[in-house]
């Protein structure tokens, strides 16, 4: 679904989407749309199509992702990861894909995105060493995510929403949640970014690619009291 979506990726247009997604919350979405802020998503096969969508939808998006280069299969797939991001970007309305390659040009290209109210999408589902984050629950294993999108996003008092693409019978529904904390701290951020990706997955396993390295996260300890 995802090769078939890519490659109209330069032709997708509002008709596209009615088409081939379902928004489960309408409303939530034009807020997103006319507010920005932080949208955490998740490591799918859809990332890229749900910053199309979004773009299309009249947001301007602002993506952070790693660097095409940074990959180990980058001299296989280095040109199609290269057509992935410049055939995406150009929905995104005077905004760009933020590599993470450079941390320093990061959180500056970060900060300046939400200041003009972009929709900055970030990718955390995954534990980085070092993180501000206590490890969190996910299923029988901890993870602790990277937090520095998160930090910006509560320094600046932006909003933060959690989204994904889920396909289903031919169609990717778009998931979207607000997070309504009143006093936002990065553990409360980071917690309900963590327990909606897990109900996310109970309800669709498939969608999610973090799979492959679910089993590097530490296990849980069962409590012996």
């Amino acid at each position: 679904l995802f090769v078939r979506h890519f490659l109209e990726y330069r032709r997708i247009d509002d008709a596209w989407v009615e088409r081939n997604v379902r928004v489960e919350q309408p409303a939530l979405l034009k807020e997103v749309v006319q507010k920005g802020g932080v949208l955490l998503t998740y490591h799918t096969h859809h990332q890229n199509t749900l910053c199309c969508v979004l773009g299309v939808s009249g947001g301007k998006v602002s993506a952070v992702a790693a660097a095409p280069e940074a990959s180990p299969l980058y001299p296989v797939i280095g040109k199609w990861a290269a057509r992935v991001n410049a055939d995406s970007a150009i929905h995104f309305n005077g905004g760009r894909y933020i590599f993470t390659n450079d941390m320093r040009t990061l959180a500056r290209d970060v900060r300046d995105a939400l200041r003009q109210s972009s929709i900055v999408v970030c990718l955390a589902d995954f534990t980085q060493p070092g993180s501000k984050a206590p490890d969190q629950h996910l299923f029988d294993r901890y993870i602790s995510p990277p937090t520095g999108v998160i930090e910006l996003g509560l320094k600046l008092e932006k909003p933060f929403y959690f989204s994904v693409l889920a396909p289903e019978d031919g169609m990717l529904i778009l998931k979207l949640r607000k997070f309504e904390e009143v006093s936002p701290t990065l553990d409360s951020v980071v917690h309900a970014y963590v327990s909606y990706l897990q109900e996310c997955i109970v309800s669709c396993p498939s969608l999610w690619q973090g799979w492959e390295w679910f089993s590097a996260f530490p296990a849980v300890q069962e409590s012996r009291s």
